[in-house]
C-alpha cells in the first residue's frame, strides 16, 4: 500500500469522527415520528465547533482493536480538523479540497481530493449530510432511512463501483437531531466506530 492510499484510509477516518458534531438536544424534544426530510432539516440548521472523541477500529488482521482518542473542531461550510493525542500524535484538517496530514515529527503532506475519487465521495458524504443536503447523498448513496418515533437510522450504499471496493456500508444512528453512534464498514469485515465522550459540546446555531 502506497503512502498516498494510507493517509487516505486515516483521512475517511477523520470525516468519520466528525460527523458527531451534530447536535446537542434531547431526544425528548420529539414526540412524533422523525422522518429523512426532518433528520435533514434540522441537521441544516445546525453549525458545530469542538468536541473530544473516541475512535475504535477493529480489523480481521489484527487481535486487538486499535483505540484513538483527540479532539474535532468543524467550521462550515467545509473545514474539518481532527488531532489524534492518544496513541500518538497526529493531525487531519480539510481545507479548500485538500487535506492535509502529520504525524509525530514527520513533515506534513498533502491530498488533493479531485485526485482521489473515492475520498472525495466519502468526504462529499459527511459533508452532505451535516448541511442537510440529501440530493448530494442520493447522487454517491442509495440511501435507507428507518425510525420508530424519534430514533432513527440513516444507511449510506455506494454506488461507484470504486467505492464499494473500501466502503459497504456507511451507517447512522440517531435520537431526534442527535447522531448518537457511527459505524463504517468495510468490504473485508474491517469496522470503525467513533463516539463523542460526555460533557459539554461548543455549539452556534
Amino acid at each position: 500500500m502506497s503512502r498516498a492510499e494510507k493517509i487516505q484510509g486515516r483521512a475517511i477516518g477523520l470525516v468519520l469522527c466528525l460527523c458527531f458534531q451534530m447536535g446537542t438536544a434531547v431526544a425528548n424534544n420529539y414526540n412524533t415520528d422523525v422522518s429523512l426530510k426532518t433528520v435533514m432539516q434540522a441537521l441544516a440548521k445546525k453549525t458545530y465547533t469542538k468536541v473530544r472523541f473516541i475512535e475504535r477500529k477493529s480489523s480481521t488482521m489484527l487481535t486487538d482493536v486499535i483505540q484513538l482518542e483527540g479532539v474535532l473542531d468543524f467550521k462550515p461550510p467545509a473545514y474539518l480538523l481532527k488531532i489524534v493525542l492518544k496513541p500518538h500524535f497526529e493531525t487531519f484538517e480539510l481545507k479548500q479540497g485538500v487535506i492535509y496530514y502529520a504525524r509525530g515529527n514527520d513533515g506534513r503532506q498533502q491530498l488533493e481530493l479531485e485526485q482521489y475519487p473515492v475520498l472525495k465521495s466519502f468526504v462529499t458524504a459527511y459533508t452532505s449530510l451535516l448541511s442537510g443536503r440529501l440530493d448530494r447523498l442520493e447522487r454517491d448513496y442509495r440511501v435507507s432511512f428507518t425510525s420508530k418515533k424519534y430514533i432513527w437510522r440513516v444507511q449510506l450504499f455506494p454506488r461507484a463501483a470504486a467505492t464499494q471496493d473500501y466502503i459497504s456500508e456507511i451507517r447512522f444512528d440517531g435520537e431526534g437531531d442527535n447522531v448518537v453512534s457511527i459505524v463504517l464498514l468495510e468490504p473485508g469485515g474491517d469496522t470503525s466506530t467513533t463516539r463523542i465522550l460526555p460533557g459539554k459540546i461548543v455549539q452556534s446555531k
